[in-house]
């Protein structure tokens, strides 16, 4: 499966796993990135900041551009 078939949904995912990595163990999430080895979607990326700044965690970092891009 494509993750960024539903770029929403899959930055939802994301922000849900961050949110978990809190509240359950009390982790702070530096950074979160785009799928490993996959080319970036920059507008998933628009849409993953979002969702992190609209969560309460803008202070997350994004990863970008693995590999050849």
């Amino acid at each position: 499966d494509d993750p960024y078939s539903r770029i929403e949904q899959t930055a939802e995912y994301v922000v849900g796993w961050v949110v978990g990595a809190k509240q359950v163990y009390g982790l702070d999430v530096d950074y979160v990135g785009c799928w490993n080895e996959r080319p970036f979607n920059a507008s998933y990326l628009v849409a993953l900041r979002r969702a992190l700044d609209a969560a309460g965690f803008a202070s997350t970092k994004i990863v970008a551009a693995d590999g050849d891009w």
